[in-house]
């Protein structure tokens, strides 16, 4: 439950008897107000990144193709998904067709460890493996997300009660941002629904974001480089 923020995930939980841990493989479907303004330089930097190249298919996006798409659709992404706009069921902010997650109880939280297979941003193929990171937390107030993404500049979002932050390396993002009209970056809120804004945020909040993640015990770290 993210109020304005709609996510939806596929997949699959393995739990280790042994050592206790919990980890997934999914699909991430985001879908939130973003303005075009910002959205369309992250998708250009997105398409021209120098991540690594990826296909259409994987068990977890298989999951996704089979449970949102009927057949004579889902045939006709497997043959075009590469290329041509995702199908209008499929076009939300931001498709990961695969992340790993590991499930860290202290934190309540799924992080994802190695790329991000961006698949689409509002429906426009992507498909390429991004240096990033994604955690999702569980809170009684409402959960939260936040996301570190590296193609070439970096872009940091995070998502809590309502307010949507964004940090960029690229000040021409902020800058935007900044000049946005707040109908563009805001949901007013109405009967029986959450408001919505998207507001900026400090290199400083990033960089405690990715501070944090350099804390894990040096055993998790090991385990997450030999993967």
């Amino acid at each position: 439950k993210m109020g304005q923020v709609q996510m939806a995930s596929y997949g699959r939980i393995t739990h280790n008897l042994k050592s206790g841990q919990l980890t997934a493989k999914s699909s991430v479907l985001l879908d939130f107000m973003f303005p075009e303004e910002l959205l369309k330089p992250i998708k250009a930097k997105l398409e021209t990144s120098g991540g690594i190249g990826t296909g259409i298919s994987n068990d977890a996006f298989d999951e996704v193709l089979m449970q949102v798409l009927e057949p004579r659709d889902r045939k006709r992404f497997l043959e075009t998904g590469l290329r041509d706009r995702f199908p209008k069921e499929l076009r939300q902010t931001l498709v990961l067709s695969e992340v790993d997650f590991t499930w860290k109880p202290e934190l309540r939280a799924f992080r994802s460890s190695g790329y991000l297979d961006v698949g689409a941003v509002s429906g426009d193929p992507i498909h390429r493996g991004i240096q990033g990171t994604l955690e999702l937390r569980k809170r009684r107030g409402g959960d939260e997300f936040t996301m570190y993404l590296r193609p070439n500049d970096e872009v940091f979002l995070t998502y809590k009660k309502g307010s949507l932050r964004f940090y960029s390396s690229d000040r021409s993002l902020l800058e935007i941002l900044a000049r946005l009209d707040p109908k563009k970056r805001t949901i007013a809120p109405k009967k029986g629904e959450a408001f919505f804004t998207i507001v900026p945020t400090t290199g400083g909040a990033m960089s405690r974001f990715l501070e944090g993640l350099e804390d894990e015990p040096e055993d998790n770290k090991k385990k997450n480089d030999e993967d």
